[in-house]
């Protein structure tokens, strides 16, 4: 429906031009077609030989940025570590559909094979259509992650897939210097969701299921002036410079990279990875800081999708309104399935639940003891391991009853694995008492 969604968007803003090109798409169409019914007699042949050498396609999920930067590191993180892996001697050949970042194009296509699309398409249409008849072509597929949930904790068990070259290392030095900002210095990247991204790169698709996942940018000011104040600099990521809202601010220390005439593909890879810490308000450009293993602040509202897998991060919890009542819902009201599932802006609104903005002094506070605990100071007492164990506890009951209601009934993927991360320990001074 997508697809015919789009015909017609296109049709109704360009006209004729691009009508006229649609035919001659169409025509291309058929040839595929044509092409695809050749594929086969090839297809079966690599079927033939499936027991000693199993030959697997798929399409890299890089139409997103979070999704191109997790799926494919998770994906390679399992190879090594042999989880979910042939035993026999296997190769498996990738392309991309829509491509959101060449930069990181370029430095997967060192790690894993990817094929022109026009090529290997072909192969993976065509074998997953006989894969509706047939059981055999489904061990063609890889089991590509199209989710980018770390159910084995890999984050913390490997090393990053991807290096950066000297050139590249260079290119990323004469960037902070033309900006004047002394080399080895700190800084935090901040990436604040907002609806902007999505709607102009897919115009033809509805995306309001993710506008619950919207936040307020300028909430973010008073962390970002509290990251300056310990010698840090911060640039804002993510978004679109045409359509996304400018993060004003006179600090100087504070930089609008989203804005900014210098950005590039390859800025928005090497400012994730090179960090100190990523301030993430549910935008897929904190993939980037994950897959390189940096600490993340991560303030998102979905508990079912809380990033739980590594030491490293915390988490800032969004409240949850319930309309009728006019009322927060409290941390055991949350933590129960039917609410902790709840993700897109229909599922909410079907239960009468909003979620709310964290206030300034929230995410101030959770970024503060993200600084405190990099640089050696935070200090942990008794009350905040007490609270911190007794959320997980209620969390982990909640998700074994997911499990069973979601997973095993409905077909939902699995979200975690070992519990690792941190609620920010302010937060839940100030809003929980679970007993």
């Amino acid at each position: 429906m997508n697809f015919f969604k789009k015909q017609i968007y296109e049709i109704k803003k360009f006209g004729y031009p691009i009508l006229f090109r649609k035919i001659i798409t169409t025509l291309r169409i058929l040839i595929y077609i044509f092409l695809s019914i050749i594929t086969i007699p090839i297809l079966f042949i690599i079927y033939s030989i499936s027991s000693k050498y199993l030959i697997r396609f798929n399409a890299l999920s890089s139409e997103r940025i979070g999704h191109f930067t997790c799926n494919t590191e998770l994906y390679l993180c399992e190879k090594k570590m042999k989880i979910n892996t042939p035993k026999q001697k296997y190769i498996d050949l990738f392309f991309c559909y829509t491509i959101c970042n060449y930069q990181l194009l370029s430095m997967w296509k060192k790690k894993i094979i990817i094929l022109p699309k026009w090529f290997l398409n072909i192969f993976f249409v065509t074998n997953r259509f006989l894969s509706k008849f047939f059981n055999h072509p489904k061990k063609h597929e890889v089991p590509y992650h199209f989710g980018d949930r770390d159910i084995y904790n890999l984050y913390e068990r490997t090393e990053p897939n991807l290096k950066f070259t000297k050139s590249e290392e260079t290119i990323g030095e004469v960037f902070f210097e033309k900006l004047k900002i002394p080399k080895d210095s700190k800084f935090a990247i901040l990436a604040v969701r907002d609806n902007q991204y999505l709607e102009n790169k897919y115009p033809y698709k509805d995306w309001t299921h993710h506008s619950a996942r919207n936040q307020n940018l300028d909430n973010y000011l008073l962390a970002a002036e509290e990251v300056t104040k310990r010698g840090y600099y911060v640039f804002r990521v993510g978004g679109t410079p045409f359509l996304s809202k400018k993060f004003n601010h006179p600090n100087p220390k504070i930089i609008d990279y989203t804005h900014s005439s210098l950005r590039t593909d390859f800025l928005d890879i090497y400012l994730g990875a090179k960090c100190n810490f990523c301030i993430s308000g549910a935008l897929g450009i904190d993939g980037v800081s994950r897959i390189f293993r940096r600490p993340i602040v991560n303030i998102l509202g979905e508990v079912i999708s809380l990033p739980t897998y590594t030491s490293k991060d915390l988490i800032l919890i969004r409240p949850y309104l319930k309309l009728n009542e006019n009322k927060r819902l409290g941390i055991n009201e949350i933590l129960v399935p039917e609410i902790t599932a709840l993700s897109s802006t229909q599922e909410f609104n079907s239960k009468g639940i909003k979620m709310l903005n964290n206030t300034q002094e929230e995410i101030r506070d959770i970024t503060i003891e993200m600084m405190d605990r990099l640089e050696g100071k935070w200090r942990e007492d008794a009350s905040d391991e007490v609270l911190q164990n007794n959320f997980w506890r209620k969390f982990s009951e909640m998700y074994n009853q997911y499990k069973i209601e979601y997973v095993e009934k409905k077909g939902y993927q699995l979200m975690h694995g070992i519990l690792k991360a941190k609620i920010g320990a302010s937060y839940l001074r100030n809003n929980f008492n679970i007993k």
